[in-house]
């Protein structure tokens, strides 16, 4: 009888001992499951990471070429240079009649010329006085300008401007 009893107990205590494993091995199951779910959840949020990494980078890089396109001057035709250096050489804004007065180009041929050199990047600073343009070549680039010549001006241009001058003064 007592052999039974231990027995009996025996049982229990292994059916409980089972039952407790049992509870531990679905923990384990669904710690495992919860684990994977997370490591592929960081696998989809790595990858999305890298796309974007990959965008900015190309954006970065349009944005380089963009500041390297808009620094950069496009070589201008000699009626731009001589336009350009009428601008260049003044301390003070010009009207639009000064400036056709100054390069002895006709009216239209200046304001084409004016809208061509803002094109090829060339800052001119426009404004309205009087119902009247006004013109002044931006004092940075101007600086610039005189610091690292951006703008190849041709020297039978400098020679006409200042024949002009000073042929006005005899």
């Amino acid at each position: 009888m007592k052999t039974e009893i231990n027995v009996s107990k025996l049982k229990k205590s292994f059916e409980s001992i089972k039952k407790e494993f049992d509870d531990h091995r679905l923990s384990i199951n669904e710690n495992t499951n919860e684990i994977r779910d997370n490591f592929e959840y960081m696998n989809e949020i790595d990858s999305k990471i890298n796309k974007l990494s990959d965008r900015i980078e190309d954006i970065c890089m349009f944005i380089e070429d963009l500041k390297k396109e808009k620094n950069s001057v496009h070589s201008l035709s000699w009626y731009e240079q001589k336009v350009f250096l009428a601008l260049y050489l003044e301390h003070s804004e010009l009207s639009f009649f000064e400036v056709v007065k100054r390069t002895q180009l006709p009216a239209a041929m200046v304001e084409k010329i004016l809208d061509s050199l803002v094109d090829k990047n060339i800052p001119i600073i426009v404004e309205k006085v009087n119902n009247q343009n006004i013109y002044l070549l931006d004092p940075n680039f101007k600086e610039r300008q005189t610091k690292e010549n951006i703008v190849k001006v041709d020297e039978s241009v400098t020679k006409s401007l200042f024949v002009k001058d000073l042929n006005s003064y005899m």
